[in-house]
Protein backbone atom coordinates (compact mmCIF):
# COMPACT_ATOMS: atom_id res chain seq x y z
CA UNK A 1 0.00 0.00 0.00
CA UNK A 2 2.77 2.40 0.98
CA UNK A 3 4.77 1.57 -2.13
CA UNK A 4 1.74 2.10 -4.38
CA UNK A 5 0.88 5.44 -2.74
CA UNK A 6 4.44 6.68 -2.98
CA UNK A 7 4.75 5.57 -6.60
CA UNK A 8 1.47 7.25 -7.54
CA UNK A 9 2.56 10.48 -5.88
CA UNK A 10 5.88 10.63 -7.68
CA UNK A 11 4.30 9.69 -11.00
CA UNK A 12 1.66 12.40 -10.63
CA UNK A 13 4.21 14.95 -9.48
CA UNK A 14 6.56 14.15 -12.38
CA UNK A 15 3.84 14.25 -15.03
CA UNK A 16 2.44 17.55 -13.81
CA UNK A 17 5.78 19.30 -13.55
CA UNK A 18 7.22 18.05 -16.82
CA UNK A 19 4.19 18.11 -19.11
CA UNK A 20 3.36 21.75 -18.49
CA UNK A 21 6.85 23.14 -18.89
CA UNK A 22 7.63 25.36 -21.86
CA UNK A 23 11.35 25.57 -21.20
CA UNK A 24 13.68 25.84 -18.23
CA UNK A 25 14.47 29.27 -16.89
CA UNK A 26 16.80 29.50 -13.89
CA UNK A 27 15.45 32.92 -12.92
CA UNK A 28 11.86 31.82 -12.22
CA UNK A 29 10.64 33.36 -9.00
CA UNK A 30 9.13 30.26 -7.39
CA UNK A 31 12.22 28.16 -8.06
CA UNK A 32 14.31 30.14 -5.60
CA UNK A 33 12.40 28.64 -2.64
CA UNK A 34 12.86 25.27 -0.99
CA UNK A 35 10.42 22.41 -1.52
CA UNK A 36 10.27 21.79 2.23
CA UNK A 37 6.65 22.95 2.66
CA UNK A 38 5.42 20.68 -0.14
CA UNK A 39 7.34 17.69 1.19
CA UNK A 40 5.92 18.14 4.69
CA UNK A 41 2.36 18.33 3.34
CA UNK A 42 2.86 15.14 1.32
CA UNK A 43 4.27 13.38 4.39
CA UNK A 44 1.21 14.47 6.36
CA UNK A 45 -1.02 13.20 3.56
CA UNK A 46 0.75 9.82 3.65
CA UNK A 47 0.09 9.56 7.40
CA UNK A 48 -3.54 10.54 6.95
CA UNK A 49 -4.05 7.91 4.26
CA UNK A 50 -2.79 5.24 6.64
CA UNK A 51 -5.09 6.34 9.46
CA UNK A 52 -8.25 7.26 7.54
CA UNK A 53 -10.76 4.46 6.99
CA UNK A 54 -11.74 3.87 3.38
CA UNK A 55 -8.54 5.15 1.79
CA UNK A 56 -7.50 2.24 -0.37
CA UNK A 57 -5.40 2.41 -3.55
CA UNK A 58 -8.05 4.25 -5.62
CA UNK A 59 -8.85 7.10 -3.22
CA UNK A 60 -5.20 7.37 -2.20
CA UNK A 61 -4.04 7.86 -5.78
CA UNK A 62 -6.73 10.43 -6.48
CA UNK A 63 -5.88 12.33 -3.31
CA UNK A 64 -2.23 12.58 -4.41
CA UNK A 65 -3.32 13.70 -7.88
CA UNK A 66 -5.57 16.41 -6.47
CA UNK A 67 -2.96 17.63 -4.00
CA UNK A 68 -0.21 17.61 -6.65
CA UNK A 69 -2.38 19.64 -8.98
CA UNK A 70 -3.25 21.99 -6.12
CA UNK A 71 0.42 22.57 -5.35
CA UNK A 72 1.23 23.18 -9.00
CA UNK A 73 -1.61 25.65 -9.53
CA UNK A 74 -0.74 27.51 -6.33
CA UNK A 75 2.75 28.43 -7.60
CA UNK A 76 2.44 28.36 -11.39
CA UNK A 77 2.07 32.18 -11.54
CA UNK A 78 5.57 32.33 -10.01
CA UNK A 79 7.02 30.15 -12.74
CA UNK A 80 6.97 32.15 -16.00
CA UNK A 81 8.01 29.18 -18.14
CA UNK A 82 5.02 27.10 -17.04
CA UNK A 83 1.33 27.43 -17.78
CA UNK A 84 -1.77 26.85 -15.71
CA UNK A 85 -4.05 23.91 -16.35
CA UNK A 86 -7.03 25.67 -14.79
CA UNK A 87 -8.88 26.61 -17.96
CA UNK A 88 -8.48 23.06 -19.27
CA UNK A 89 -9.83 21.49 -16.09
CA UNK A 90 -12.40 23.92 -14.70
CA UNK A 91 -15.86 24.54 -16.03
CA UNK A 92 -16.30 28.04 -14.63
CA UNK A 93 -14.11 31.05 -15.27
CA UNK A 94 -13.88 32.53 -11.76
CA UNK A 95 -10.18 32.16 -11.12
CA UNK A 96 -8.22 33.94 -8.38
CA UNK A 97 -5.62 35.85 -10.34
CA UNK A 98 -2.31 36.96 -8.98
CA UNK A 99 -1.30 40.55 -9.50
CA UNK A 100 1.60 40.85 -11.90
CA UNK A 101 4.61 42.81 -10.72
CA UNK A 102 4.09 41.91 -7.05
CA UNK A 103 6.47 39.73 -5.10
CA UNK A 104 4.83 36.64 -3.56
CA UNK A 105 6.13 34.25 -0.96
CA UNK A 106 5.37 31.01 -2.79
CA UNK A 107 5.83 28.60 0.16
CA UNK A 108 2.94 30.41 1.87
CA UNK A 109 0.83 29.96 -1.25
CA UNK A 110 1.55 26.22 -1.27
CA UNK A 111 0.87 26.02 2.46
CA UNK A 112 -2.52 27.74 2.23
CA UNK A 113 -3.66 25.75 -0.79
CA UNK A 114 -2.56 22.42 0.68
CA UNK A 115 -4.27 23.20 4.00
CA UNK A 116 -7.52 23.68 2.11
CA UNK A 117 -7.28 20.61 -0.13
CA UNK A 118 -6.17 18.29 2.68
CA UNK A 119 -9.03 19.54 4.84
CA UNK A 120 -11.43 18.83 1.96
CA UNK A 121 -9.99 15.43 1.03
CA UNK A 122 -9.90 14.14 4.59
CA UNK A 123 -13.11 15.68 5.90
CA UNK A 124 -14.19 12.32 7.39
CA UNK A 125 -10.98 11.88 9.34
CA UNK A 126 -11.45 11.96 13.08
CA UNK A 127 -10.67 15.20 14.84
CA UNK A 128 -8.04 13.41 16.91
CA UNK A 129 -5.84 12.78 13.85
CA UNK A 130 -3.60 15.73 14.77
CA UNK A 131 -2.71 14.06 18.05
CA UNK A 132 -2.15 10.65 16.42
CA UNK A 133 0.18 12.14 13.80
CA UNK A 134 2.42 13.70 16.43
CA UNK A 135 3.35 10.25 17.78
Amino acid sequence: MKLISTALFFLTFTVIFTACRKNDSPDSHAKKYSNEVAVEWIQLQQKLIKTTPGFGPGPSGRSFAYSGLTMYESIVPGMPDYQSLFLQLASNSSFPLYKHGKEYYWPASVNASMAQIIKSLFANTERSWEQRLRH
